[in-house]
């Protein structure tokens, strides 16, 4: 960091690193409030922003906010059951549309309850970001890591992401932390 500090950075932007399914660059959110333990401890990354911001070195994350882990609990929770409190917490649908294509590849994958909607690929099932309890739950992860002391986040495929959501997320952040450093990826 004293090096960083040399060079004139004044921020530094780590890839996803919380606890994660795909082991590719964690962007297979398992727990949205864990670290991959590759990268290793909570503990470590408090260090890590205490170290830099000490450096006057401000830290931002990225956040995958459209879609999580088919192993991350909720999940687990919504794939189990139509009844199920998480179930409206990602997109399903009774049938397979045909007529979709994302990459080359159907985003429709098979669950013993229906179909869910993977994007980019069967192990990262889409949230419902119209569902006000995903938004509530992203925004309370969001101010868990602002808690922590990040600076900001960098948000993942935010194309993908309905523009009220962005609003909504942005005004939250920012009651939070005024000087809150946002950016998103599109493309």
């Amino acid at each position: 960091l004293p090096y960083l500090k040399e060079l004139g950075i004044t921020g530094i932007w780590l890839m996803p690193v919380m606890q994660s399914y795909d082991k590719d660059h964690g962007y297979a959110t398992q727990d949205y409030r864990a670290i991959e333990q590759d990268y290793g401890s909570m503990a470590d990354f408090e260090a890590l922003l205490k170290a830099a911001h000490g450096q006057g070195i401000g830290v931002i994350m990225d956040y995958l906010i459209n879609h999580s882990a088919a192993s991350n609990p909720l999940f687990i929770n919504a794939s189990a059951s139509k009844q199920s409190a998480y179930h409206d917490w990602y997109i399903w649908q009774d049938e397979k549309d045909e007529n979709w294509s994302i990459y080359g590849k159907n985003p429709w994958h098979k669950e013993k309850i229906g179909y869910y909607f993977a994007g980019f690929w069967g192990k990262m099932p889409d949230f419902n970001l119209r569902n006000p309890e995903v938004l509530r739950y992203h925004h309370n992860n969001l101010r868990f890591w602002l808690n922590k002391g990040v600076d900001g986040f960098r948000y993942d495929m935010a194309e993908m992401v309905p523009y009220e959501f962005w609003s909504y997320m942005n005004s939250a952040i920012k009651v939070k932390n005024p000087d809150a450093f946002l950016m998103a990826e599109v493309y």
